[in-house]
């Protein structure tokens, strides 16, 4: 008897659980004082032809499970989003070096809007890979790494005439040896802090001035010094920029600023006490075209001048120029077409500096099918140039890259959908350096379960 009724049950919780997954039956949403909670897990399998990224291909297999969770508040006008991943990956080499080595991280954003239009935003990822000890045979040192970021934001408008924005970003670097190799990568272990305010005044309905001070710093955290030859710099740096941002109708908007700085660089090491410093002034103005809802187009010029009091340094101007176009078209009810293309110049006074080109293009066509399939075309192209410098190595060289990238999303129901995703990169570059040329090729699956 007692086996029927634990059939009974169990073909039931199966019965439901196909409804639930087949046909997308609703269920009661998780709703716990008015906070929504909407989990969700996916398993992704891919194979990387190349993942080393050289001439000489290494394949590998990975396999990464994604559990989220999504939690949302809305009640008037007070509402918070949260958004947290925390997957595992694991890796596995086809070669016969048969190394295994796992990887696991999060990222997590939250999204607050208080009365008074004042807003909090709060990012943070984390990314740690481990050598397992158990399934691997090594043929050479490898190192332990983890690494954490996080970005916090607050805007607090006062009245409509003033507002107030403060920015944070961290960043924390950990390598950790595994033996004594050529290149101790625990020399790299650091710390980057960054904080800016901006406060600004509203003139007149279309024109705001503005004061910002950032203030940044970096402090290398090295267990220990192995080899002398490689050295890092902690420095501080400040500045203190005043603007002007003025828009003219819905078409155009100018923002223009000039500022004055200063940096500190001190060695890391504990046998070079060698310090620099050096003041910087800047100016900086940018253009913005809304031609309408498809098109917009960014400009950019800027220059900067340090002055320096190490004698063996030369007062230095750098000029920057860049202009990018971005053009967002819905062809159809189905069909959504995105173009974004771009050049940024940036030339030095100083003979020995290398002058810098960056060219890069992307198209993107999104496409729906049936309702029922999303399928997501992207394909990207960009070029380096480097001109000048001391080093023959980089005059006249080019770095150039291309990639494409398709991915087809089937929505099976409201709770399952199916993904597969092919991308194919193409380096090819002049260096004659161990950047060599390369393809590569990945193909992926997904699926995504979802409450």
């Amino acid at each position: 008897m007692k086996k029927r009724v634990l059939l009974f049950i169990f073909f039931f919780i199966f019965t439901e659980f196909l409804s639930w997954l087949l046909l997308g039956k609703a269920h009661a949403e998780i709703n716990i004082a008015g906070i929504k909670l909407l989990p969700a897990v996916s398993v992704n399998y891919g194979y990387d032809d190349n993942y080393t990224f050289s001439e000489k291909k290494s394949g590998a297999y990975t396999i990464s499970v994604l559990p989220s969770l999504n939690v949302k508040y809305d009640e008037g006008i007070t509402d918070f989003q949260f958004n947290a991943n925390s997957p595992y990956r694991y890796f596995s080499e086809s070669t016969d070096k048969k190394s295994r080595f796992y990887e696991t991280y999060y990222d997590s954003h939250l999204d607050f809007k208080l009365p008074m239009d004042v807003k909090i935003e709060f990012d943070n990822n984390f990314v740690s890979t481990k050598l397992s000890p158990f399934l691997t045979e090594e043929r050479f040192n490898r190192t332990d790494r983890s690494e954490n970021h996080f970005h916090g934001n607050f805007t607090l408008p006062i009245g409509t005439l003033l507002g107030l924005n403060v920015d944070y970003r961290n960043d924390n670097y950990r390598y950790v040896d595994k033996g004594d190799v050529f290149f101790p990568f625990s020399l790299n272990n650091r710390k980057f802090d960054n904080i800016s305010f901006r406060t600004y005044y509203r003139v007149f309905s279309d024109t705001k001035v503005f004061y910002r001070y950032s203030y940044q710093r970096l402090i290398y955290k090295n267990d220990k010094i192995k080899n002398f030859s490689q050295t890092n710099n902690n420095s501080q740096a400040h500045q203190s920029d005043y603007g002007i941002d003025q828009s003219i109708g819905d078409i155009f908007r100018i923002s223009g600023s000039i500022g004055t700085g200063q940096s500190k660089r001190s060695r890391a090491d504990s046998i070079a006490k060698d310090k620099s410093q050096d003041d910087r002034f800047i100016w900086n103005t940018a253009l913005y075209v809304n031609a309408g809802k498809k098109l917009d187009i960014f400009f950019n010029v800027g220059r900067s001048v340090t002055n320096t009091d190490n004698f063996t340094s030369e007062n230095r101007s750098n000029e920057n120029l860049s202009i990018y176009l971005s053009l967002n078209s819905q062809l159809t009810t189905n069909t959504k077409l995105s173009i974004v293309g771009g050049r940024s110049e940036n030339l030095s006074s100083i003979e020995t500096d290398t002058n810098t080109v960056f060219k890069n293009f992307t198209i993107e066509l999104e496409q729906k099918f049936y309702e029922r399939i999303n399928s997501d075309l992207q394909f990207q192209y960009g070029i380096n140039e480097y001109h000048g410098g001391q080093s023959s190595f980089f005059s006249g060289q080019s770095d150039e890259r291309w990639s494409i990238d398709e991915r087809i999303d089937f929505n099976f129901n409201k709770h399952l959908t199916l993904g597969v995703e092919y991308l194919h990169q193409n380096r090819k570059t002049s260096f004659n350096s161990s950047f060599g040329n390369y393809n590569r090729n990945v193909v992926s699956f997904n699926v995504r379960l979802s409450y």
